[in-house]
């Protein structure tokens, strides 16, 4: 899921090295996305970016939106899950925000996150500040280090559970981003990162990033019951690794290859997150 900072993949495979234990990241092929490719960047979009998910076998998936939406873009309850890699394809787009703006608390230590659809890196509607003027905005992106308040038309990453011939399921879907508060829109340093209200952040929506054996698990903070001790951890799972256009659950942790990510990004606030899962151009 896009976690924070911009997205890009390297055409390497990469050994990283966090909290002393060794991982090998995924290798890939030079990816931009739409809303990257400018390594520490200094100019908006930050923040954009996406994930990619270390199972292989079947291309090079990135996390997406696969529902079209509807003419006037309404996006929700548009499933989520996993797409080929693409260089020109705005559904791979997600913004994320750090809940409190910290990226060092969660069960992983790498914080916890909202994650925004943002197509080319833009919000389709917001009240905040763009070049300096206060207002209503559509499609664009609001200034460095100021709050903004989302539309009803900006979604995020969320779960919904649905009866199904093996019992019931955590499916991913887009949902309303304006259950979440304030959002502030950050800058290419550790200083400022993207946040958002952490008494307001819809657990529903929230996912922490841990430390797996081939990737980061992406933890549902509802699901897994605030992320206690001894409770079941939901994951952001590829279903039954099926491939491209198969929508995702939040599913109980198990290591699989179709749950571990790795971060598509080269800026702010990824590179506070966690630089050994970053892969730039």
């Amino acid at each position: 899921m896009r976690i924070s900072a911009r997205l890009a993949v390297a055409a390497a495979a990469v050994a990283v090295v966090t909290g002393g234990a060794s991982y090998a990241a995924v290798s890939a092929g030079a990816t931009t996305l739409t809303c990257t490719g400018v390594q520490n960047a200094t100019a908006t979009p930050f923040g954009c970016g996406g994930a990619q998910l270390a199972y292989s076998a079947k291309g090079m998936l990135d996390l997406a939106v696969l529902g079209a939406g509807s003419p006037s873009g309404n996006y929700w309850n548009s499933p989520v899950g996993v797409s080929t890699d693409s260089q020109s394809s705005t559904r791979e787009d997600f913004t994320v925000f750090a809940v409190n703006g910290s990226v060092k608390d969660g069960p992983g230590g790498l914080g916890e996150y909202v994650a925004v659809y943002t197509p080319d890196g833009k919000f389709a509607s917001f009240t905040g500040t763009v070049n300096g003027v206060p207002g209503s905005y559509t499609n664009a992106v609001p200034d460095k280090q100021t709050s903004f308040q989302v539309g009803t038309n900006v979604y995020c990453i969320s779960v919904e559970n649905l009866k199904t011939a093996k019992g019931i399921r955590w499916f991913t879907v887009l949902r309303n981003c304006n259950t979440n508060g304030t959002f502030e829109y950050g800058d290419n340093t550790t200083v400022h990162e993207n946040s958002v209200s952490p008494s307001h952040a819809n657990a529903y929506q929230v996912w922490a990033p841990v430390s797996g054996a081939n990737g980061l698990l992406l933890v549902n903070e509802s699901l897994s019951h605030n992320f206690k001790h001894g409770n079941t951890p939901f994951v952001l799972d590829d279903t039954g690794f099926g491939g491209s256009g198969m929508q995702g659950l939040a599913y109980p942790e198990n290591d699989g290859l179709n749950q571990e990510w790795s971060i598509i990004g080269c800026s702010q606030p990824i590179t506070g997150l966690n630089t050994g899962y970053q892969f730039c151009p």
